[in-house]
C-alpha cells in the first residue's frame, strides 16, 4: 500500500489537502482522502506542482469530480508555497493564472473576470446567486450557490453551497461571484471592499470596473493546519 505525503491548510474553516505531486488518483481515492471518517478529512483536495515554468494546482471536490477554481484553495497553496520557501506571485489554475501577494498577513488574489448571465456568475466556475435567505429548492448540485443578505451598501452575509460538497464554511469564488452579481445590479459600490460575512469569517472583495467589466479581488487568510502521511488504497 503506498504512501502519499500530503499538507492540511483551511482558509475561513474551508479545508484543503494538498499533494505537491501531478494528479494521479481515482475518484474513489479522492472521495475516501477527503471522508472525514475513514480518511484525512476535508472541503477539497488539490494536486500542487511545476510545469511549464509555473506552479499549478489541480483542485478536485469531496465526490472527485474536478472543481475548476477554488478562492480559498489558492490562498492555501499560496501559504504553502511561502511556508515551502518559494518566492511566487502567479499560480497556474484551470481557470487561467491568477497573481497573489501577501498583504499584512492575509492573500490578496486577482480573481479575473465575472461573467454574468441573469442570476449566474462564472468566475472560472460556474455560480448560482439568489439574494434572501436559503431555500433548499434553490440549491442546484450542478452548480455552486450563494444566497446574500446586504446588511448595508460594503457589507454583507453569504451562506455557500458548493458543488460536489455541500453547504461549506467559506468559498472564495462564492464570495466574489456575489458581490459581482450585486455590483451589476447597482446594489454594492463598485471599486469600494466589500466585507462578506460566511460562516468561517470574512472575506474582503472588490470589484473594480473596467471597459470589459467587473474585474474581482478577494483578499482573506490561510493556515497551515497539520502534515503527514498517508496509505492509498
Amino acid at each position: 500500500m503506498a504512501k502519499t505525503q500530503f499538507f492540511k491548510y483551511e482558509g475561513l474553516e474551508n479545508d484543503f489537502i494538498l499533494i505537491p505531486e501531478i494528479p494521479g488518483f481515482t475518484q474513489d481515492q479522492v472521495r475516501e482522502l477527503c471522508d472525514r471518517h475513514r480518511g484525512i478529512g476535508a472541503d477539497g483536495l488539490i494536486f500542487v506542482f511545476f510545469y511549464e515554468d509555473l506552479w499549478t494546482m489541480r483542485v478536485y471536490n469531496t465526490d472527485g469530480s474536478l472543481a475548476e477554481m477554488c478562492g480559498n484553495g489558492i490562498r492555501c497553496v499560496a501559504q504553502w508555497l511561502f511556508d515551502q520557501g518559494h518566492v511566487v506571485k502567479e499560480i497556474q489554475t484551470d481557470a487561467g493564472v491568477k497573481t497573489c501577494v501577501q498583504e499584512l498577513g492575509l492573500w490578496s488574489v486577482d480573481m479575473g473576470m465575472a461573467q454574468i448571465e441573469g442570476n449566474r456568475v462564472s468566475m472560472g466556475n460556474p455560480h448560482s446567486v439568489f439574494l434572501g435567505p436559503v431555500l433548499p429548492e434553490k440549491i442546484d448540485p450542478n452548480t455552486n450557490t450563494e444566497f446574500v443578505q446586504i446588511n448595508h451598501p460594503r457589507d454583507i452575509e453569504v451562506r455557500i453551497f458548493e458543488r460536489g460538497v455541500g453547504e461549506t464554511q467559506a468559498c472564495g469564488t462564492g464570495a466574489c461571484a456575489s458581490v459581482a452579481l450585486l455590483v451589476s445590479n447597482h446594489q454594492l459600490p463598485a471599486d469600494q471592499e466589500i466585507t462578506v460575512h460566511l460562516k468561517g469569517g470574512n472575506l474582503y472583495i472588490t470589484a473594480r470596473q473596467t471597459a470589459n467589466g467587473l474585474q474581482m479581488q478577494m483578499k482573506g487568510p490561510a493556515r497551515y493546519v497539520f502534515e503527514g502521511e498517508v496509505s492509498v488504497r
